[in-house]
């Protein structure tokens, strides 16, 4: 089944992915194709945030889902001096 990334500006891409794949595998083929490592990225769908250990049958997301992807960029300590 496809399953349809996309971000809050509108990019979008698919993934065939299986209902019996964890969250966390999708994470992988999301880092495989925009280079975005798994712990930056929060997968949301139907309004909850997706657990990286659970699978995606868990969230009722069948082919054709929309699952919306935030990330964190890298950041910066600052340290005082």
């Amino acid at each position: 089944m496809k399953v349809i990334l996309k971000t809050l500006d509108g990019y979008q891409v698919a993934f065939e992915v299986q209902c019996s794949d964890k969250i966390e595998q999708l994470k992988t083929k999301i880092k495989n194709t925009l280079g975005l490592e798994p712990d930056q990225q929060r997968l949301i769908f139907a309004g909850h945030q997706l657990d990286p250990t659970k699978l995606l049958s868990d969230y009722n997301i069948t082919d054709g889902s929309i699952v919306f992807i935030t990330y964190r960029m890298p950041g910066r300590m600052v340290s005082e001096s």
